[in-house]
């Protein structure tokens, strides 16, 4: 599903406030009585319906998950929506850091990123919260152009039609951010029986891949979640990757060393074959 966004702008007389659009949020051409909000706690006893809602603090450390998303979806995410739908703010300002386990190395990052999510939403720097907060009450003009579409397509997708083969998958191999010109590739392990874990082992040492530690935001936890073995292959500098270059403009293909790309091809290569005779 496609998004696109024009334009965001946030506003309170001569002052403007830098901010982005959150990833699938509705349009909106709002002007509205702030109220400022830091905490769950907050949430639940501040009335701010038909207000835009400025959110800064605890409650934006972490990125709410998708409402919709079946995969990882905390309680507290869950309860956060739904006090939100409940009284359907005017539109909602985030001020963020970083969170790079969750989204990468954007600073700020946005809090939502939620097609099913139908209350127009922007996020900002965190640097911007204590004016926005001394302004509590008075009128802000917000507005963002854009048109949204929507979902966790492939995953969801894959469900779908195969969801009743899984049993039949000796095991699911998943390339994330491979072939980073720093480090070595590695490679980690996912509720493998100890016969298969080996064989893979053995193929990936004598190509010069590592063991590198786990990591539960990729692909591969799809599978594991639905009892399949998985195996992910990455870099041995993923947080490196995920904290100063995922999702941003430095993410080019200047960073890839297509001999390592070769190297993973050909170990996979390798492993299909030997596990194919299991």
């Amino acid at each position: 599903m496609d998004y696109a966004c024009e334009t965001a702008s946030l506003s309170c007389g001569d002052l403007n406030f830098e901010v982005f659009a959150s990833p699938y949020s509705p349009a909106c051409n709002v002007l509205a009585e702030t109220v400022v909000v830091s905490t769950v706690e907050e949430l639940q006893t501040t009335d701010f319906a038909g207000r835009i809602l400025i959110l800064r603090g605890s409650i934006c450390e972490e990125q709410i998950m998708p409402k919709n998303f079946i995969f990882y979806n905390p309680e507290e995410h869950q309860q956060i929506i739904s006090l939100l739908e409940a009284q359907k703010p005017a539109g909602i300002v985030a001020a963020t850091k970083r969170n790079p386990e969750l989204a990468g190395a954007l600073d700020p990052f946005p809090l939502f990123v939620d097609g099913d999510f139908d209350i127009a939403s922007v996020y900002c720097a965190d640097a911007l919260a204590s004016g926005l907060e001394a302004l509590a009450g008075r009128e802000m003009l917000l507005r963002i152009d854009g048109e949204d579409h929507y979902s966790a397509g492939g995953q969801m997708d894959y469900l779908s039609r195969y969801g009743e083969e899984l049993s039949a998958i000796i095991v699911a191999i998943n390339l994330d951010a491979v072939g980073y010109i720093k480090g070595e590739s590695a490679y980690s392990f996912y509720e493998c029986e100890p016969e298969i874990e080996e064989k893979m082992e053995n193929v990936f040492r004598l190509h010069g891949l590592k063991q590198g530690e786990q990591w539960y935001s990729g692909d591969h936890m799809v599978f594991v979640q639905n009892e399949v073995q998985a195996v992910a292959i990455s870099s041995e500098n993923l947080m490196e990757i995920l904290t100063s270059i995922a999702h941003t403009s430095v993410d080019t293909p200047h960073l890839v060393d297509c001999n390592k790309l070769v190297e993973i091809a050909t170990a996979l290569n390798d492993v299909v074959r030997t596990l194919g005779k299991t």
